[in-house]
């Protein structure tokens, strides 16, 4: 087997058996001819030749695309189980390359493309990446870190009151910094990954140090702890005032800033970075509450939900009205 990785380009030469080969390339950019393999036509005993063509390996955009070419009439079982080996030999190969790429990505600059640090000049980024490093925090990890990045995922901090009862204070998306020296809420519960997350671990000490001497951190640093504050606010007033219904919509609006959202770019579409039942921790409500108010919206004709991730707002006008107050207590 050969393998070689040029700009994501990848070709790949198996043999599982004698008269069985398999052939993959980037779709669309072939690097081997068809005449350079054996051809059933000319040459019967010649191996079946299947052609797995590799889509762009880009994040959640990959995918396999399978053609069977000039495949022998006579192919026995044991040729499609090794078919079938070869497919999962290969997807197992695609996840194991988009993780690689994903890593090599978020080490050569993990600030790139992670607003607002994004708009920090080439500088200022290089002197954040030599005092931090990327780790990873797998689902419902407790981090005891004092100060990072969030790159990817969501982290939250949960509460826990004597009852047993608890609740997520505070939400912390791609983007944002957490600095338990300037988060009071962090201290009253623990900081839990709630997805896989990926964080910039950055030395305190030094960090504080680089808010002096680096004016242009220091700005984008007070930018988003503004942000911090802002979104604080906004949902302790949320949960003090709204119906659940009102607080499903205003999460929504939440929700369609986040870059989840931002990323599939359709203005009508909200993508749930969380599952539902940590919303409606998040939101101080049941669980259930939270489908009932998704299929009243439903009914209403509101909003659709094609997946249990994803929600298209068909009417966003009377979804923001009813965000602002507009769905008092009592009301059907």
């Amino acid at each position: 087997m050969a393998i070689s990785k040029a700009n994501a380009t990848v070709n790949i030469l198996f043999i599982t058996a004698p008269r069985f080969l398999v052939h993959i390339s980037e779709y669309g950019h072939s690097t081997k001819p068809n005449h350079a393999f054996p051809n059933p036509s000319v040459d019967p005993t010649a191996a079946p030749l299947i052609a797995i063509n590799l889509a762009q390996i880009k994040g959640n955009s990959s995918r396999l695309m399978y053609s069977m070419l000039d495949l022998h009439q006579r192919t026995s079982p044991l040729q499609w189980l090794l078919i079938a080996v070869a497919q999962k030999w290969v997807a197992t190969l695609v996840c194991d390359m988009k993780l690689d790429l994903k890593a090599k990505r978020i080490t050569q600059d993990p600030l790139a493309d992670i607003s607002p640090w994004d708009t920090l000049n080439w500088h200022s980024r290089q002197i954040l990446n030599d005092m931090s490093k990327v780790i990873t925090f797998r689902k419902e990890t407790v981090s005891e870190h004092r100060l990072f990045i969030v790159l990817s995922g969501v982290m939250a901090v949960r509460r826990e009151l004597s009852d047993g009862r608890w609740t997520f204070s505070t939400l912390f998306k791609a983007g944002d910094i957490i600095d338990t020296e300037r988060h009071e809420r962090i201290h009253q519960g623990k900081l839990m990954a709630l997805n896989s997350v990926d964080v910039m671990l950055v030395t305190s000490e030094t960090f504080r140090q680089c808010l002096t001497t680096t004016p242009d951190i220091n700005r984008v640093y007070s930018q988003v702890m503004r942000i911090l504050a802002e979104r604080a606010r906004d949902h302790i007033t949320d949960l003090a005032c709204k119906t659940p219904t009102e607080l499903v919509a205003s999460v929504l609006f939440e929700f369609k800033r986040w870059p989840q959202s931002i990323q599939i770019n359709k203005s009508d579409t909200v993508v749930l970075p969380i599952s539902r039942r940590n919303i409606a921790h998040y939101l101080g409500i049941k669980p259930e509450t939270i489908s009932r108010v998704f299929n009243k919206l439903e009914t209403q004709q509101l909003l659709q939900v094609p997946l249990a991730d994803h929600v298209i707002m068909l009417d966003a006008p009377k979804i923001r009205q009813i965000a602002n107050g507009g769905h008092p207590r009592g009301q059907g």
